[in-house]
């Protein structure tokens, strides 16, 4: 009997995630660029003594326990922007700890939309989703820069 293929680490999915912002485009401009994550839950070190002090050091200069993994700074529609928890897919680590409900809802609270992704793949529906309200679609791959003049370039003029 064949064993499914094992569900990929929360931080794999996130690396799924940002490998695709950094392809996907809004304005002309990778959301790699305007998108970042939060260090919470990560490992500062091999050595637990170094890393209690580093996550102390973390928490001490502003780290707060609880806060989404994903932020996407870009107001759409009536939200200010859209702050992602990412999940292992298909229901693993789906437990939300009390200081996650309690971030998720002050942002609520403060004009941001806030989801629960199941995996890469969905974290990028939720953000092609997000960004659909503000009326510029997200492209894939190579555009053209506005302010060459393409069509002189590809004849091989004046560059």
């Amino acid at each position: 009997m064949k064993r499914p293929p094992p569900v990929p680490r929360e931080e794999v999915e996130q690396q799924i995630l940002f490998a695709w912002l950094d392809v996907a485009k809004w304005r002309g401009v990778p959301l790699g660029q305007l998108c970042y994550a939060v260090p919470n839950g990560a490992m500062y070190g091999a050595d637990m003594r170094l890393a209690r002090i580093q996550a102390g050091k973390m928490r001490r200069t502003g780290l707060k326990r609880g806060v989404p993994d994903v932020v996407v700074p870009i107001a759409a529609g009536p939200y200010h922007g859209l702050y992602i928890e990412l999940k292992r897919r298909n229901g693993y680590n789906a437990q939300h700890t009390p200081e996650q409900r309690g971030w998720q809802a002050r942002l609520r609270w403060l004009g941001h939309e806030v989801r629960v992704a199941e995996g890469g793949d969905h974290a990028k529906q939720i953000v092609t989703n997000y960004l659909a309200r503000t009326g510029f679609p997200i492209t894939i791959g190579w555009t053209p820069d506005p302010q060459i003049d393409w069509s002189k370039w590809m004849e091989g003029g004046d560059r």
